[in-house]
């Protein structure tokens, strides 16, 4: 259930959240159009070709065809079996050779038919649990060995059979669409994709949507000490890649935020509050793109703040990046298209989109307040939210608006008024500056 006047901002966070099927064939056109650093299209070297070892399990394209006319209708009668013997899960695991195999064989053009043919015909409701298991942990098993494909559409479209794998699919509760549960084992796989410098783009940013999707969407998986796995690798590969205008770079950044706002803890396993601290510092540098500053702040809110957390350090910084943001819009109001989307992102910082993320998960600073020891920071985080809320609102009403000149007064008469004296996020955390920030020169929307 939407929060009522939120239906606009959950339109937004869906239009710009979305992961889907759809989505995939988007980005891989997006991909080919814009390059995001990378070529889709131009071979790779002989070197990269010479790197790669076809696995033992890959079947020739006369093995395929044969497969096809010969084995595939005998292995499909084992995935109603409520039950698999060890010679049934081998043959079931087959039937994943045999579309991955496709992949390597078939012309750029099939390879996306040829994965949902797999999710259509292979996942399908009619095949059983036990099944679904088998095609699920061979699928993560061996895409890995196409990862190093000299191809990269091969090894994008693999990937893409790992990502969208999921235990029980999507479905709607009380008008509420709950979200497929995906397969969280397939973490393991992913990590090592994000991490690799020398793997392409396409597939980092890909790899990146699968464990932002495994953490927001895994109905009580991964674990806390994966969770913890997971958060690390995102900061880690946020800190060897800054910031850039590069469209390759600034967008897997934004996946790597989206990680840690779905990581659903401000720590690692060692206590150190790097996921926290991670994404107050992208909200801070004026390096960073607006729209993933805006991310950061509303991935922020969605961690599950302790009795000890900063919250008013939290929410003078979210502020500080609305008065950037509005002084900015306001110099340069032909950008306005631009600004709806950090915005709106800086809106959903302070009150979510939906009745679940406010009142069971609280998300939001409005709401994260409501949790056990932040109560004291209630009337701080209110009288925040009364300056920002004007500023806020026609972007949730109408559209990109530019800000009344008297708000952004207002803002600012808040921000000289108002600055926490406590500069650490966490009590163990590093000592944040108290300088106000300064406004980027020049800085339009997207």
């Amino acid at each position: 259930m939407t929060q009522p006047g939120l239906s606009s901002a959950v339109e937004v966070q869906k239009g710009i959240d979305l992961f889907s099927m759809k989505s995939r064939h988007v980005l891989t056109h997006l991909l080919l159009l814009a390059g995001l650093g990378i070529s889709l299209l131009v071979p790779q070297s002989l070197a990269a070709q010479d790197a790669w070892k076809s696995p033992d399990w890959l079947m020739t394209p006369a093995q395929t065809v044969e497969f096809g006319k010969r084995e595939y209708l005998k292995v499909k009668g084992n995935f109603r079996a409520a039950t698999l013997s060890g010679e049934q899960a081998r043959q079931v695991r087959t039937i994943v050779h045999y579309y991955l195999s496709q992949l390597v064989h078939n012309s750029d053009s099939d390879m996306v038919k040829t994965v949902d043919k797999f999710f259509q015909s292979e996942m399908s409701s009619l095949t059983s649990p036990a099944a679904r298991q088998v095609l699920m942990e061979e699928v993560a098993a061996k895409v890995p060995d196409l990862l190093n494909h000299p191809k990269d559409l091969v090894r994008y479209n693999a990937l893409s059979m790992a990502v969208q794998l999921n235990v029980r699919p999507g479905r709607v509760v009380n008008l509420e669409e709950i979200p497929a549960v995906p397969f969280a084992p397939a973490h393991k796989m992913l990590i090592p994709v994000i991490k690799d410098k020398d793997q392409q783009m396409a597939c980092r940013i890909l790899a990146a949507k699968g464990l932002a999707r495994i953490c927001k969407d895994g109905d009580g998986t991964p674990s806390a000490p994966d969770r913890s796995d997971i958060a690390q690798a995102a900061v880690d590969t946020l800190n060897a890649i800054p910031p850039s205008k590069d469209d390759g770079i600034w967008w897997f950044r934004s996946k790597l935020i989206e990680v840690l706002g779905s990581v659903d803890r401000i720590d690692n396993i060692s206590t150190q509050p790097i996921v926290i601290e991670a994404l107050l510092d992208v909200i801070t540098n004026r390096n960073e793109r607006p729209s993933n500053r805006a991310l950061a702040a509303q991935s922020i809110t969605q961690l599950p703040f302790t009795s000890t957390t900063n919250v008013p350090l939290i929410t003078d910084e979210i502020m500080k990046l609305l008065g950037e943001f509005s002084t900015a819009f306001l110099r340069t109001p032909t950008a306005a298209q631009g600004w709806h989307e950090p915005f709106v992102r800086l809106y959903l910082a302070f009150r979510p989109a939906t009745t679940r993320q406010a009142k069971e998960l609280k998300w939001g600073l409005l709401y994260q307040v409501e949790r056990p020891g932040l109560s004291s920071h209630a009337a701080y985080v209110k009288g925040a939210w009364a300056v920002a809320f004007p500023i806020l609102r026609p972007f949730i009403e109408k559209g990109p608006t530019p800000p009344v000149p008297n708000d952004v007064k207002a803002l600012t008469e808040w921000l000289n008024k108002i600055e926490p004296a406590n500069r650490k996020v966490v009590p163990n955390g590093k000592e944040y500056s108290a300088k106000v920030a300064v406004v980027v020169k020049d800085a339009g929307g997207e």
